[in-house]
């Protein structure tokens, strides 16, 4: 063996490797049962390396898209390969998508027992290596059933297993014992000799595994699953994390650990621990304190089965800093150096415990329990229970198949038949089953059912998709006949084969075969047959188009109905099949729609047909109204755009939007001055602050001047400036009011840069500052404002809310269940009052006044406010979308067999222009103005609102400086008087 081994250090590896690379090219090679030497192995992985391939000698189980990209490797000339190759056969580890290669250096060992009794099947993908001196040999083994020995089967019968009695043996048992059945007798022996060797190692491994843990809980639902104890630390982050996780996984748990009517299980740690190495308990807890707890407490054999699942399932814990704080980037920094460097991983170590790791899988010992032995006894139980029901059901074969013998051989040939259909279509990788069971949907367009209709059977198959509708789209169908009366059999006429089927009729005549196809352009049409191919050895198609909808798309004058929503005025029902754009005011998008609508039955050659509904459709008490009732009872096949909302898509489904239009909320924008201060507007901040420095600049300049002008002038007048802080300040004051002021500072002899010339330059820059301020305010009061601009801004405005008095507005309202759609509805539809519903004239008036959000159909808004707003009044007009969802699209009825000649249509007609043509013919789009220049509008009282705040605030402060100077002039005089009276006694004691 030795000799073998080292033989694989070049020629094998070498092997390996151009073989990877010529094929197929995985990129994981899965090696087991190996008994090569370490430097081989390792000189392999570096191989694999080279080119891009992952190695690996775990068997654990890959995720599935993976499974393609895998190639196992084992050698039979090592003794481990046997368990490898039980692992995979148990694990189905051959089948398709797997790859396997296996390597052997003599004939013998590729052909051994154990992989031929494996399962190695049509799908399998297993080469077989033989070694002969430098050279490789590759042979690809599979077998199916009898043909892997290229044997033929032959089968014989009997009416039982086989029982003994009276010293002799009965049926299958007697059949085997007779040598009628060769194959049977050595599998009698090879079952009898690997049962004996698979007990011997059952009793071994069964004293293991009494004592072993399972591995039953690995995530989660898992944990919550299992049948053990869920408590926490009782620390007070536990009384918050377990309200982090709202899921309904997390819920329950939750309510596990503080149960609604008992007390929380909460411990402490010493106690938590414990119970943990007690079983069956699991303890909720930041993780570092209990593995040192562990360490401290458990033997070493408890420590082996520790396991943990997140709850949270949340990143590591991070260190968090102040938001905005001028140290988070320095923080972040040095916390990754100190990581890079390796002083974190040194810290941790030095200070954290991490997950205890058992160093001996020797397990104490404990006494099999019951619980134990609960699934012998459950398979006891079971035993008695399959061995009455055998007993009654040998009874109940042995008198059928008496009956049914003869049938049972021509089944037995249509089985060989089925058989070898399966086998060519495996080879060209089509999947096949015998079941009807529901696909997945999205496996629906790959699926084909064949039936052949000179079987009495596919009776039952035909009805069976007819009530399952499995003849509409996606699905297809291959249906084989005899004769030609056959294929025009009354069920599979009455069938509903709609215009969406795609069912081919396959006639033989000898070795030749003639396809036609069938269906229907409506439900109560004549069977429309036409022409597919040949196949005469080869196959023919004679098919104008491959597209399906391009073949179908001929209707024959089939009647269509289209439902149509009326709202507004019953005229349209007159001027609607005319199309003669009368009133366009009322239902304007379901003229659109049907104008649309009409063009592109006329494309498939429909008859059209329309009816009126006057609502949209929504479901009260379980029950569907208006134009989706009509859809769902089949009234109808299309209807008028509509919103999309989920539980429609259970009756309808969607397919274009053939006319623009949304729901909104439209309203003019509040003044400018009704949300913000407009006297504070006209400058910026800096502004602002710029006029008050130089303003306070000023008042010291000038306090200086009159302060020198006072010390050296003898004469004054009642005008003149006594140089006290007040008068300066008066003056400034009514400087920066342009007020005036009736005193001044006055030049005094010998000063040639005085008071004045300051007073003179202060004057001068403030009225050109009053000038632009008041050109300012005169626009900013006219102004709006663009403080609405999304629906929380909307639902903050002191704004009116109200809807259009239509059906909809009582139903799109309850859609949007967050707190601000409720907050919304609620001031629409009051608890206790009157709702807020307007007609559209009213509604949009009131938009015309102001304050005022509006919800409708945006389109016969836009309309009516074309016709009777100003100029100007147009230009503040917005919009804010309380659903927030798509436009409007067509509806059609679910499973409607013109669903997908619709969609094309719809889409032939906006990508050739049509639909925007149809749009600017019927519809409105939102008003702009044409000039900025706003109309005169008087100031009101809400304009002035921050003007007389000030004037208040004004008042208010004058009198506080009033009654103080009062009180202050009292005390003073007080003051004076009693020191008076203390001078005048000192006095009179003296």
């Amino acid at each position: 063996m030795q000799n073998v081994v080292q033989a694989k250090d070049n020629t094998t590896i070498h092997f390996i490797k151009l073989l990877i690379v010529n094929e197929q090219k995985p990129t994981h090679l899965i090696y087991g049962g190996l008994c090569w030497r370490k430097n081989v192995i390792n000189k392999l992985v570096k191989e694999m390396s080279q080119i891009g391939v992952r190695t690996s000698a775990s068997f654990a189980p890959k995720p599935k898209y993976q499974d393609h990209q895998i190639l196992y490797l084992t050698d039979v000339s090592c003794p481990a390969s046997n368990k490898v190759l039980s692992y995979a056969s148990s694990n189905e580890l051959f089948q398709f998508t797997y790859r396997w290669l296996i390597l052997t250096y003599t004939k013998e060992q590729s052909q051994l027992p154990q992989l031929q009794n494996s399962p190695v099947l049509a799908d399998s993908d297993l080469v077989v290596a033989e070694r002969n001196g430098n050279q490789f040999q590759m042979v690809e083994t599979a077998k199916i059933g009898f043909d892997m020995l290229n044997a033929t089967a032959r089968y014989i019968f009997s009416y039982r297993y086989g029982y003994k009695v009276n010293g002799n043996w009965s049926g299958m048992i007697a059949d085997l014992k007779e040598n009628k059945a060769d194959i049977g007798r050595m599998m009698l022996f090879v079952l009898f000799t690997a049962l004996m060797a698979l007990y011997a190692a059952y009793s071994a491994n069964i004293v293991v595994l009494l004592q072993a843990p399972s591995d039953s809980i690995r995530n989660l639902p898992q944990l919550a699953a299992a049948k053990i104890t869920l408590a926490a630390n009782d620390v007070d982050y536990n009384h918050f994390v377990f309200h982090q996780n709202n899921g309904t996984l997390g819920t329950s748990i939750r309510e596990t650990v503080f149960p609604e009517n008992g007390k929380p299980k909460l411990y402490n740690l010493a106690e938590g621990v414990e119970r943990i190495r007690k079983g069956l308990f699991a303890f909720h807890s930041v993780a570092e304190p209990v593995y040192r707890q562990i360490e401290a407490t458990f033997l070493e054999s408890e420590k082996c089965d520790i396991s943990i699942v997140d709850f949270l399932v949340t990143f590591d814990s991070f260190a968090p800093v102040r938001k905005g704080s001028p140290y988070l980037e320095l923080i972040r920094v040095v916390n990754k150096q100190i990581r890079e460097s390796g002083i974190q991983s040194a810290i941790r170590l030095r200070y954290l415990v991490t997950k205890p790791h058992c160093t001996t899988k020797m397990s104490s010992f404990s006494s099999v329990g019951l619980m134990d032995m609960g699934p012998i006894l459950i398979l006891m139980l079971y035993g008695v229970a399959v061995s009455v029901a055998i007993g009654i059901g040998e009874i109940i074969i042995y008198n059928l198949l008496t009956e049914k013998t003869q049938e049972n051989f021509k089944e037995a040939d249509k089985h060989h038949v089925l058989n070898k259909l399966v086998k060519e279509m495996s080879h060209i990788g089509v999947r096949t089953s015998a079941s009807f069971a529901p696909k997945p949907k999205h496996q629906d367009h790959q699926i084909l059912y064949l039936t052949d209709v000179s079987c009495p059977a596919s009776s039952t198959v035909l009805s069976y998709a007819s009530s399952k509708e499995l003849f509409q789209f996606t699905y297809r169908w291959l249906i084989l006949t005899s004769t030609k009366e056959q294929s025009q059999m009354s069920q599979l006429q009455n069938s509903p084969v709609l215009a969406d089927s795609d069912l081919v009729v396959a006639e033989r005549n000898g070795n030749q075969f003639q396809m036609i196809e069938m269906h229907r352009p409506g439900g109560n049409a004549s069977m429309m047959i036409s022409l597919r191919g040949y196949y005469n050895g080869s196959l023919v198609d004679v098919r104008p188009h491959r597209e399906l909808f391009r073949r179908r798309r001929n209707l024959m004058g089939h009647t269509v109905t289209m439902s149509n929503i009326i709202q507004d005025s019953n005229t349209t029902r007159e001027h609607l099949p005319e199309e003669d754009r009368l009133e366009l005011q009322y239902d304007s998008m379901t003229k659109a729609c049907w104008s649309a609508a009409k063009l592109g039955f006329d494309m498939l050659n429909a008859t059209t047909r329309y009816i009126f509904s006057y609502r949209y459709g929504y479901k009260v008490n379980g029950k569907w109204s208006g134009m989706i009732a009509d859809l769902k009872e089949n009234k109808a096949d299309i209807g008028t755009n509509c919103l999309i909302f989920r539980d429609r898509f259970d009756v309808v489904t969607y397919t274009d939007s053939v006319a623009s239009m949304r729901m909104l909320f439209i309203f003019r924008q509040p003044p400018l001055a009704y949300v913000s201060n407009v006297f504070y507007l006209p400058f910026s901040t800096r502004v602002w602050v710029t006029i008050a420095v130089c303003t306070v600049i000023s008042t010291i300049t000038i306090f200086l001047a009159t302060k020198w002008e006072h010390l050296i002038t003898t004469k004054y007048t009642q005008q003149q400036l006594d140089g006290s802080i007040g008068d300066v300040l008066l003056l400034t004051m009514s400087a920066l009011t342009q007020q005036g002021c009736y005193i001044e500072p006055t030049r005094a002899p010998g000063v040639y840069f005085d008071g004045r010339m300051m007073l003179f330059v202060l004057f001068t820059a403030l009225m050109a500052l009053y000038a632009a301020y008041s050109a300012n305010i005169v626009v900013l009061l006219q102004a709006p404002s663009n403080s609405i601009r999304n629906l929380p801004q909307l639902a903050a405005a002191k704004i009116t809310l109200a809807g259009n008095n239509v059906d909809y507005n009582h139903f799109v309202f309850h859609q949007n269940n967050d707190t601000l759609g409720i907050s919304i509805r609620e001031r629409v539809f009051p608890e206790n009052g009157k709702p807020k519903l307007y007609n559209l004239a009213e509604g949009v008036e009131r938009i015309r006044k102001g304050l005022f959000a509006f919800h409708s159909l945006a389109e016969p808004v836009y309309r009516q406010i074309e016709a009777t707003f100003l100029e100007s009044e147009k230009c503040d007009i917005s919009v804010v979308d309380f659903l927030v969802t798509f436009e409007f699209f067509v509806p059609v009825r679910k499973g409607s067999p013109y669903l997908d000649l619709i969609r094309v249509v719809n889409k032939q007609i906006r990508e050739s222009g049509i639909q925007s043509a149809i749009r600017l013919r019927y519809l409105v789009t939102k008003p702009r103005c044409t000039t900025k220049m706003s109309s005169f509008s008087s100031v009101g009282l809400m304009d002035m609102r921050p003007a007389l705040i000030l004037m208040l605030y004004g008042v208010a402060v004058s009198v506080a400086i009033g009654i103080g100077e009062i009180i202050t002039y009292n005390l003073l005089n007080r003051h004076k008087k009693t020191s008076s009276k203390k001078q005048i006694n000192t006095i009179r004691f003296k």
